[in-house]
């Protein structure tokens, strides 16, 4: 069995900002776990354990999705505190785009999963100290509506260990190159 999730690599340039979002989340009085630089990604459905031989199947489906779909354009918007803002387990980046989103409901009605609107995890939070002004202060951060190009899905496989999780990729999906 291994643990595996479909989700988007981000390009560097996202994943730069994503750091400097997370020094500024470090300043405050929270207990958390940043998401290392290597494991940022962005979540579109969470698989669990899967079966080894099952690999090659996922594979094959991501590749038939992919089919129905050229490259195009997400943004990275504001931070999302999730589930919410009274019970606050994970701070992320929303993305958005009407294509990500039915690729993400095509990826859940092939293939299956436990998923939700795509996010981009910062971090995992364990306690917050001065809940309500530091959740005003979190809410205030300044992001950037950053555009960028979605290419692929990914299978990823997780493997959990002591320092955290380490993620490989066992597949990518490529999308058409768009026609501009």
């Amino acid at each position: 069995m291994v643990r595996c999730f479909i989700g988007l690599d981000p390009p560097k340039s996202i994943k730069t900002n994503v750091i400097s979002y997370q020094s500024k989340l470090r300043e405050l009085p929270i207990m958390c776990k940043m998401v290392e630089p290597e494991n940022l990604h962005i979540s579109l459905s969470f698989l669990g354990d899967v079966h080894d031989e099952d690999i090659e199947v996922m594979s094959g489906k991501m590749d038939e999705i992919v089919e129905g779909y050229s490259r195009f354009t997400a943004n990275m918007s504001v931070i999302e505190l999730i589930p919410n803002k009274d019970f606050i387990r994970v701070i992320s980046l929303g993305v958005e785009s009407s294509e990500l989103e039915k690729l993400r409901q095509d990826i859940v009605k092939m293939i299956g999963g436990e998923s939700h609107p795509a996010h981009l995890t910062l971090c995992r939070v364990k306690e917050i100290d001065n809940k309500n002004e530091t959740i005003q202060k979190i809410l205030d951060l300044k992001t950037k509506n950053e555009e960028f190009e979605v290419e692929s899905i990914v299978l990823f496989k997780s493997v959990l260990q002591k320092g955290g999780p380490v993620y490989t990729k066992l597949h990518e999906s490529f999308l058409a190159a768009s026609d501009s």
